[in-house]
């Protein structure tokens, strides 16, 4: 079978071309991790074969196509310098890694300081809800404590919400599908925005 070599392909793949033509298994001595030989033995030849491999003892990335002709007797090999490419493909690999580790450290962060906050929280919560049955005979006390506890709640339900998230980064989160009643939320919603001002406030605002 007729071997053809371009100039420069001893030079740029750092073999012999003689080498190769007594012996293709010598493909293996130009790639870094001795495979190559071994990819295109096991080529079966109907589709074009594409292998990308470091030189060896060389820093430069190379990119081995072949192709097999109609006639099913010659295989085409050609050889391209993707070093320039490889070096993107690992600094895109690198900042995503980064980005990847930001992000975890994020989620750690957010997800110990919404546990920090929603433990006082449930406490704020529940000395809210021991002062109304201690301040039964005020209404207006027992109003305003009532709104505070529901303000609370929806504070609660916020920090609830930062902890879902450091979950869906994490990919830990489970959707659940429950009845929900629309017009609570609305009307929770209305009552803690008719809040009314507290003296201090109306004082200031003179």
């Amino acid at each position: 079978m007729p071997v053809y070599f371009s100039d420069n392909f001893g030079k740029v793949l750092k073999t012999s071309e003689e080498g190769l033509k007594n012996d293709i298994e010598k493909l293996d001595d130009i790639a870094d991790n001795k495979e190559l030989f071994q990819i295109y033995s096991k080529w079966d030849g109907t589709e074009p074969l594409t292998c990308a491999f470091k030189i060896a003892n060389d820093e430069r990335w190379m990119q081995m196509s072949v192709a097999r002709d109609e006639s099913g007797q010659y295989d085409l090999f050609v050889f391209g310098d993707i070093t320039e490419c490889k070096k993107e493909c690992f600094e895109l690999e690198d900042k995503i890694r980064k980005a990847e580790e930001e992000s975890m450290t994020k989620s750690q962060f957010l997800s110990r300081m919404s546990h920090e906050i929603r433990t006082q929280m449930n406490g704020i919560i529940s000395m809210l809800s021991l002062a109304q049955k201690q301040c039964k005979e005020d209404e207006q006390v027992v109003e305003y404590l009532g709104k505070a506890e529901n303000l609370s709640h929806y504070l609660l339900s916020i920090i609830n919400d930062i902890l879902d998230l450091s979950r869906i980064e994490a990919g830990k989160l489970e959707l659940e599908e429950k009845p929900m009643d629309l017009l609570s939320v609305a009307v929770g919603g209305a009552t803690s925005l008719s809040l009314p001002l507290c003296p201090m406030t109306q004082t200031l605002m003179r």
